[in-house]
């Protein structure tokens, strides 16, 4: 059954995409010989043309962060398997999928601005200003949430803090590599997709002392720092990029292992239409599966920094929709994780993330992986995940603010990367058509 899950929820998503997404795109009237804003702004800091193979590795690990794991496995225990299952499918591809693609594309069409800021040509200067107030204070929410979770990963699992460290070493000699010129993405994904995963290794065997929740904390937001302001090829781009490269593993090996492993279910398919913890399945289950279905901070990051580097409005499809549709996939194999986890397993796991990475290991250990090793590598991708949440949040607070302060007085700009904002301009678009 597990199996039949999960190919089968890839075969819906992928006919969705070449349909729906195909209708999607006609309707709009993507139109490559518009010129984008990474290229009528590039600056080489935010705004940059990029191919949809590198974008579309960061939009998915922005979007993703452990929303797409926990939400799926809370929802699956207190309600079964069987309607968050429908949940993910339905909701990824009619509503989460067009979410994701249709603010991405109102930004494009409006000089790359934030949905937040192009909100106010709908709704008014003032009330859009509090709107705008808001997100930020919800990115401030977002990034304090994800800090705490993964500052306490970081203290608990030393490993998982190396490799980690590992992973964005690699990150940045990849992106000044591939910005020098001299070698193309397929010759250094070759070599450095083997090196991020020879980070798992390195925190496995040689894992770092052990450092406070506090300690982590400070060197987690400086890191965030450094994400948020430095130019996107040097380190935003290139680590999400590989990012991505330990979910496809995580997918891969798992509906192998999944194939091999013969794993039965031990979650019924329903529970209960009323639990006692969330409340009525209507409406709590839709707001406990979020990531994985629909999620409104996914309309800050498609208006944020992925506009900004989409180089032909065609790519919006493949970048956004597709991306959507992949965290769906991943929403389904954490379903899965905590599916064939018995009560005692489920509780003995405690949080969400270590339940999925029980679940996880035992797809893995079909293969021959160690149960440990299995743990530390779902622990590892998880981890990355937040980080990349993290720093693109940190990202998109700095463009808010910059458009709360500045947009309206043309001429400033930021001191630490020269970000001159566009003029305002008046927004004619309606609900069908935009211009």
């Amino acid at each position: 059954m597990l199996p039949f899950i999960l190919l089968s929820s890839s075969l819906i998503f992928l006919f969705a995409y070449r349909l729906y997404g195909k209708f999607l795109s006609n309707r709009c009237g993507l139109d490559d010989s518009r010129e984008t804003p990474a290229k009528s702004q590039e600056d080489g800091v935010d705004y940059s043309p990029t191919r949809a193979s590198v974008l579309f590795g960061h939009h998915f690990s922005s979007i993703a962060g452990a929303g797409p794991i926990v939400g799926p496995i809370l929802a699956a225990t207190y309600f079964g398997w069987g309607p968050t299952w429908i949940w993910i499918l339905v909701g990824a591809i009619f509503v989460g999928g067009v979410h994701d693609f249709g603010s991405a594309f109102m930004s494009l069409r409006n000089q790359g601005r934030s949905i937040a800021d192009v909100m106010k040509g709908l709704v008014g200067e003032r009330a859009g200003k509090l709107f705008l107030i808001f997100v930020l204070f919800a990115l401030v929410y977002v990034i304090i949430v994800f800090l705490d979770l993964t500052a306490n990963t970081f203290t608990k699992q030393p490993a998982v803090a190396t490799a980690s460290g590992w992973f964005i070493l690699v990150a940045v000699v990849f992106g000044l590599l591939l910005r020098s010129g001299r070698f193309s993405l397929s010759q250094l994904a070759w070599i450095f997709f083997p090196l991020t995963f020879l980070g798992l290794g390195i925190g496995h065997y040689f894992p770092m002392i052990s450092l406070s929740k506090d300690t982590w904390i400070g060197i987690t937001l400086a890191y965030c720092f450094c994400a948020a302001v430095l130019p996107v090829g040097i380190l935003l781009q290139p680590r999400d990029f590989l990012s991505a490269g330990f979910l496809y593993a995580i997918l891969a090996l798992g509906a192998v292992g999944m194939l091999t492993a013969g794993e039965s279910l031990q979650l019924p398919a329903f529970i209960a239409w009323e639990s006692e913890k969330l409340g009525m399945l209507v409406p709590f289950l839709f707001i406990t599966v979020a990531c994985g279905a629909c999620s409104g901070f996914h309309s800050i990051v498609a208006s944020g920094t992925t506009s900004k580097q989409i180089r032909q409005e065609s790519d919006t499809r493949r970048v956004t929709y597709g991306s959507m549709l992949l965290e769906g996939v991943l929403a389904v194999f954490a379903l899965a994780c905590v599916a064939v986890l018995t009560v005692g397993e489920r509780e003995s796991g405690g949080t969400p993330v270590a339940i999925f990475a029980t679940g996880a290991s035992k797809f893995f250990a079909a293969l021959g992986i160690p149960a440990k090793i299995g743990v530390e590598f779902a622990m590892l991708a998880i981890s990355t995940f937040l980080l990349t949440t993290l720093d693109t949040c940190t990202r998109l607070t700095r463009f808010l603010i910059e458009e709360l302060i500045f947009l309206e007085k043309p001429g400033k700009s930021i001191p630490w990367n020269g970000w001159s904002p566009p003029p305002s301009c008046s927004f004619g678009f309606s609900i069908f058509s935009w211009s």
